[in-house]
């Protein structure tokens, strides 16, 4: 006789959450992969664009495996990360001296 798990559920469940959940920000954060080919053109060195592949939720190995793959199927490119970075985050309250509400308590002599 079989029995069912019974921490099968609780565990897909808590693996779908973490899944949807975003990663915590952190001072640079990878914005994207860019599949980059240099060409010399009249003595100059210049950066063609082939693709760029998008960081979705935080998943950087997933976006580098993918641009990697990519890269490699066209042959004689480079992958560079482009990052982000955060100077201010609503997580952090900043509180300006100047703007907060000070009763009035009278005059002072």
């Amino acid at each position: 006789m079989a029995y069912a798990d019974p921490f099968a559920l609780i565990n897909e469940e808590a693996e779908q959450k973490e899944k949807n959940t975003p990663k915590p920000i952190v001072e640079y954060q990878i914005e994207a992969y860019q599949i980059i080919k240099l060409r010399k053109v009249n003595d100059e060195h210049r950066r063609d664009i082939l693709d760029t592949v998008i960081v979705y939720k935080g998943d950087c190995e997933r976006a580098r495996s993918l641009a990697i793959k990519k890269a490699n199927s066209i042959g004689h490119c480079m992958v560079i990360e482009k990052l982000e970075r955060v100077i201010h985050s609503a997580d952090t309250a900043h509180v300006d001296s100047s703007m907060v509400y000070k009763p009035f308590r009278g005059r002072k002599n």
